[in-house]
């Protein structure tokens, strides 16, 4: 299987590590102020999406180390784009559930996520030669 190492590919999936980690490691040190800020009912809601964004992080660290796979940038791409169609339907279709500053933040989150999930699924693009203009 062909490997994807063009650099803004390899910039997307190691800034996608980063704000992954960074959101898992705050997720999971806050989660009862995080939970109360949200709106929601106390609860492992919090701590599992701080573990699985952790988790997350590792494979793309892990898929960059060894030179991601067309399958990787698939499997990385639809991740981020299911979390960024979740919350807008969390947002939208279940308004009550969360605070109005929760779904503030929810929204927000989605916006750095639907970036770099764009900037990797340029990996997924076939490569033009330079024959082709």
């Amino acid at each position: 299987m062909s490997r994807h190492n063009a650099p803004i590919v390899r910039f997307a999936l190691l800034a996608n590590a980063t704000f992954s980690t960074l959101t898992g490691i705050l997720a999971l040190v806050l989660h009862e102020p995080l939970s109360r800020h949200l709106g929601l009912a106390p609860g492992p809601w919090i701590l599992a999406i701080g573990a699985g964004l952790l988790l997350f992080a590792g494979l793309l660290l892990w898929s960059v180390r060894r030179g991601p796979t067309r399958r990787d940038l698939v499997a990385f791409v639809a991740g981020d784009w299911a979390w960024v169609l979740g919350s807008m339907a969390l947002v939208l279709c279940v308004p009550d559930l969360l605070s109005a500053d929760g779904r503030v933040l929810v929204s927000l989150l989605a916006v750095p996520v639907a970036v770099l999930g764009s900037l990797q699924a340029l990996g997924l693009a076939p490569e033009r030669s330079a024959l082709e203009g």
